[in-house]
Formats: structure tokens, C-alpha cells, sequence
């Protein structure tokens, strides 16, 4: 997946991320939200799963993320 975004400053970000299959990757990642969930880490109020996980998306096994602001 890639993704680029420039802001009305002209900033831009950028972010590539390679993973497993997909059905495997949503599966994982509802595990990893799941166990965030129950432990009662993360923000509260209306949240996304983005804002759930934030960059532990890394921790799926065979998940690489690359993040570059320029």
C-alpha cells in the first residue's frame, strides 16, 4: 500500500506498507485491536482502529512500514 499527502503548506508525507495476504492481515489486526481493547489501552470516547493501533500495526508478522515526511 502506498499512500502520499501534502498539506496546504505544500509538507509532504508519505507511507508504504507491505503485509500478508489480506483476509490474514484483517484477521491479525482485529486479534492485536482485540487484545488493545480488552486491556483497556488506548484512547477513549469514538476512536478508529488507526487510532487504536497506531504504528503496533508493526508488530503483525510480516508487516513493514515505512514513513517519510518531507
Amino acid at each position: 500500500v502506498y499512500a502520499e499527502a501534502i498539506n496546504a503548506d505544500g509538507q509532504v508525507a508519505r507511507v508504504q506498507m507491505k503485509g500478508p495476504e489480506a483476509y490474514v492481515f484483517t484477521a491479525e489486526c482485529l486479534l492485536l485491536l482485540s487484545a488493545r481493547i480488552a486491556e483497556s489501552e488506548g484512547p477513549r470516547g469514538f476512536t478508529t482502529p488507526a487510532q487504536w493501533l497506531d504504528r503496533d500495526i508493526e508488530e503483525i508478522e510480516g508487516v513493514e512500514l515505512k514513513v517519510e515526511r518531507l
